[in-house]
């Protein structure tokens, strides 16, 4: 995945891919308002999201079509390392991840 933020913007883009290659681009309100993305399976996901502080960026995924359907990502940046933890709000699950950024 990928995340470009505009200084001044209200939106950030957020690249992806889901279940195979194919790179889907999605995007962030920055605003406080949900941005809306119907993929190319017609499965229907709203991203919002903000900085924390200097180093990490919450987004929150709603997911219309699938469990599950709220998610809440914090995407830490130390160096070239970014770990992120999810939190599933629909039924408390978590998982946490470390990846060198390239």
């Amino acid at each position: 995945f990928s995340l470009t933020f505009t200084p001044g913007a209200d939106e950030a883009l957020y690249n992806f891919n889901r279940w195979d290659t194919e790179i889907q681009n999605a995007l962030i309100g920055l605003d406080n308002v949900y941005r809306y993305y119907l993929d190319k399976d017609n499965y229907l996901t709203a991203y919002k999201g903000q900085w924390e502080n200097e180093t990490t960026f919450v987004m929150n995924v709603e997911d219309f079509e699938r469990p599950p359907r709220g998610v809440t990502s914090r995407l830490t940046f130390e160096g070239s390392k970014v770990t992120i933890k999810d939190f599933a709000t629909t039924y408390n699950g978590s998982w946490e991840i470390t990846a060198e950024i390239q």
